[in-house]
């Protein structure tokens, strides 16, 4: 696979290209390197910055997936950014943000002729393999969402072999200021919509879901593990997972799909 040149981010451009679409962003900001955008936002966040914001970087030394895991990528081969935002909605509802966001990407991705899907609680897919993660964290009154979309990575530079990226599966050589852009004036109409009526994001998510009506093994904080069909999402974004005849709501743990759908 031949490598296409990465070009940088230009945070001019995105100014210019989301302000022409959205007012909704107070701070867009671009950095070369950092070790999180989400701990960057969260110490923002923390000492009462302002939002909505979003900080991208081309590199980033220490980002963080689930479960204590890293996410790493080669420099300016992918979409990496958090987004600080702080809710209206009641704070029961912030546990819809990741899905929010992932259907903010998968709806980016399908204006580029893919077809994402989402896969619970906090994957993107294409062709069944992860190419974004999501991760969000609450400080107070205010939520900031980590992202890491793989654009331009190769077979050899991904870090996994279920992992894929936009360009491997058959994308042509794609703009990340554009994807961005696209991206996050996508998240702001999400987001205002889900201010208003949180149950909003819902349906749409539940179109995509790579994860419904699949036979799935949850695997759930201290080690238990629940094996049987995903058949809803819950009003909050849980996982109803029917087993044995009974019917569960799982809110945070690691799903692993067992069969194609």
């Amino acid at each position: 696979m031949v490598v296409q040149p990465r070009e940088p981010l230009s945070e001019t451009a995105l100014r210019t290209a989301i302000r022409s679409k959205t007012g909704f962003w107070q701070r867009i900001g671009v950095v070369n390197v950092t070790n999180s955008t989400q701990d960057d936002l969260l110490r923002e966040a923390a000492s009462g910055a302002p939002a909505p914001r979003v900080l991208l970087t081309e590199l980033q030394l220490a980002g963080r997936g689930r479960r204590g895991r890293t996410w790493t990528a080669p420099a300016r081969s992918s979409l990496m950014m958090s987004l600080l935002v702080r809710p209206k909605a009641a704070p029961e509802h912030w546990s819809l943000l990741t899905p929010l966001t992932a259907l903010a990407l998968a709806e980016t991705l399908e204006g580029v002729g893919l077809s994402p899907a989402v896969k619970w609680p906090n994957d993107v897919l294409l062709d069944g393999r992860k190419t974004a993660g999501i991760l969000a964290a609450a400080d107070g009154g205010a939520a900031v969402i980590g992202m890491g979309v793989n654009v331009s990575t190769t077979r050899e530079e991904l870090p996994l072999p279920e992992a894929t990226s936009l360009a491997v599966a058959g994308a042509d050589p794609l703009d990340r200021n554009a994807l961005a852009s696209e991206f996050l004036t996508r998240f702001a109409s999400l987001y205002t919509a889900w201010e208003s009526d949180p149950a909003s994001v819902l349906g749409p998510v539940r179109q995509r879901s790579a994860t419904l009506g699949r036979e799935v093994r949850v695997e759930l904080p201290g080690g238990e593990a629940l094996v049987g069909t995903a058949v809803d999402l819950t009003g909050d974004g849980g996982l109803v997972v029917a087993s044995e005849g009974e019917r569960r709501t799982v809110t945070a743990a690691e799903t692993v799909h067992l069969r194609p759908a």
